[in-house]
C-alpha cells in the first residue's frame, strides 16, 4: 500500500518534511545552502503540491546502502524519502481518485 503525505508547497513546509525524515535539528537544517537553492527553484518552477513517499525502496539508495554504510558500525536506515513536486493544487482526495482511473489519465503536472 502506497504511504504518502501531501503538503501545500512553501519552503518552510520542505525544510519541516525533511527535519522530520531526517531526525535533524531545524536550525541544522535551515543553515544548509540547500536550503536556499530549493528555495529559489521551486518557487521558480511555481511549485504548489509537495507528495512525499515514505518509506521508500530506491535501488540506487540501497546500492549505496551496500557499498557504504552496511559497513558502518552506527546504524543507518535502509529505507528513504522520495519527494515529487506538482506545479497543480491537490489533496490527498483528488489524488487517491487519480490513482484510481489510472497512470495513463493522470492530468497533474509533475514539475
Amino acid at each position: 500500500m502506497l504511504q504518502y503525505e501531501i503538503h501545500r508547497y512553501s519552503i518552510e513546509r520542505l525544510l519541516e518534511i525533511f527535519t522530520r525524515h531526517i531526525g535533524s535539528d531545524p536550525p541544522v537544517v535551515c543553515r544548509k545552502p540547500h536550503s536556499e537553492y530549493f528555495e529559489h527553484y521551486f518557487t521558480a518552477l511555481d511549485a504548489r503540491t509537495i507528495l512525499v513517499e515514505s518509506p521508500y525502496v530506491d535501488r540506487d539508495f540501497l546500492d549505496d546502502f551496500s557499498a557504504y554504510y552496511v559497513r558502518c558500525f552506527q546504524p543507518y536506515e535502509r529505507k528513504c524519502l522520495r519527494v515529487h513536486f506538482f506545479s497543480s493544487d491537490f489533496g490527498s482526495e483528488k489524488f487517491e481518485h487519480l490513482l484510481a482511473l489510472g497512470a495513463c489519465r493522470l492530468t497533474l503536472h509533475i514539475l
